[in-house]
């Protein structure tokens, strides 16, 4: 609760498993190093395994601390203990190593390949929002608010973890501390893991390292650690400069929460004034009651995921949606979804390729995947129309359900799905 990261305000989900797995393996490497005991060690690596198989994004978590941590430290085994624990599961197949790695590593070369595409971070840092920032604050304040806390990464990283940047700022501007944090080894670690969530926000901000996640999520992992070396630096000040950085600290933090709080709940409910979700609802009861069974392509692609959810809650799902990121063997790298996508949208007034869209024509994908229907949200109908060459009604005959937002499109003859084309749907 008192993590002002944006995604750990709004819900409590999976990752926070993985969080408290990185944090239990530092710990222990942390004290494995102080003592030399060599069951911490062990313990350590199995903590790894155990973030392996709880979340992808943690994994690099660790692996990445672990390399920093030994250059940093000048010893060798932080990363002998991440690499231990990857092997570890490597030698033993039933621990499900592999196919996290492969989906993992299968992940980011697709993100290197189509991050042009318009993917979530692709607009992040353009020079004009951040020179336009300052005069939002006062014209613009819902665009401001929107900017500041998703678009814009030194004022996310500020926002997400003030309590780095003001130890680091600290420790960098007096001798003072820098000689008490490497005089102790608790500190000197706890200060190297601070410092290594510092590096990596600043890294993974640019386009091209944006595959190995947002870039502030990973302060969630150093967090521990920078609230107890400021904890520990706070006990060497005198009283009275103890007292103030004390209520500082408090109070400097509590504010930045309550503005990421602020501005989370503001967002959703200008996104829920802006949405119209009556014509969503209209497609998905019409699913409901007139479709006995299906496989179904939807535009964009990522609305198969809604559709699905809410039409397949039996543990036999009677229809069947296009997904991406679906394993499928003998491929790698989501090649399906790769050579699938990259249709036209229109965005900013200027027409560019989407993997929310595809660029195969209809009768091939219905070919491949036995598709039986095409759900496209109607502001996607331009880009098709270019990317296809003619008109959706034109190629698949006319709708046989439409409102304001949805139009769904019946396959004339559905061809019999080819024999991998289950993998894709579910």
């Amino acid at each position: 609760a008192l993590l002002p990261t944006t995604s750990r305000l709004l819900a409590i989900k999976g990752r926070a498993l993985g969080m408290m797995w990185v944090v239990l393996y530092l710990i222990a490497l942390q004290q494995a190093m102080s003592t030399g005991a060599w069951w911490l060690y062990a313990a350590a690596i199995l903590l790894g395994q155990a973030i392996i198989l709880t979340s992808m994004f943690a994994l690099q978590v660790a692996v990445f601390f672990s390399i920093f941590l030994s250059l940093y430290l000048l010893s060798p085994a932080p990363g002998l203990v991440a690499v231990g624990s990857i092997a570890l599961g490597l030698l033993l197949p039933g621990l499900g190593t592999r196919p996290a790695l492969r989906f993992m590593w299968n992940h980011k070369r697709w993100y290197l390949r189509n991050y042009h595409k318009g993917t979530t971070a692709s607009d992040r840092n353009r020079l004009r929002d951040v020179l336009a920032l300052p005069v939002m604050l006062f014209t613009a304040p819902r665009r401001f608010i929107r900017l500041s806390t998703t678009k814009i990464t030194p004022i996310i990283g500020v926002l997400s973890a003030p309590l780095a940047f003001v130890i680091t700022v600290f420790v960098l501007a007096d001798p003072r501390l820098r000689a008490l944090i490497t005089g102790r080894e608790d500190l000197n670690f706890l200060f190297g893991v601070t410092v290594a969530s510092l590096l990596l926000f600043a890294l993974t901000s640019f386009p091209l390292l944006s595959s190995f996640g947002q870039a502030e999520r990973y302060f969630e992992y150093s967090a521990y650690a920078a609230g107890t070396l400021g904890a520990g630096l706070l006990a060497y000040w005198n009283p009275p400069a103890r007292d103030s950085m004390f209520w500082i600290f408090l109070f400097g933090h509590l504010g930045v929460i309550f503005y990421q709080f602020t501005a989370i709940r503001l967002n959703e409910i200008w996104r829920a004034e802006a949405q119209i979700p009556v014509a969503l609802e209209e497609a998905i009861r019409w699913c409901d009651a007139s479709l006995e069974k299906g496989r179904i392509l939807t535009v964009p692609c990522k609305l198969g995921f809604l559709f699905s959810s809410r039409l397949n809650r039996k543990k036999k799902p009677r229809l069947l949606f296009y997904h991406k990121f679906m394993q499928r063997p003998g491929e790698r790298a989501f090649q399906y979804y790769e050579h699938d996508t990259g249709g036209m949208i229109e965005k900013n007034r200027v027409w560019m390729e989407s993997k929310e869209v595809f660029r195969r024509p209809p009768a091939e994908l219905a070919r491949e995947y036995g598709a039986t229907h095409f759900i496209i949200e109607r502001k996607y109908i331009d880009g098709l129309v270019r990317t296809w060459g003619a008109h959706p009604e034109a190629l698949l005959g006319a709708p046989i359900f439409e409102n304001a937002g949805y139009v769904m499109y019946a396959v004339r003859e559905a061809p019999r799905p080819a024999a991998d084309a289950g993998d894709a749907s579910r």
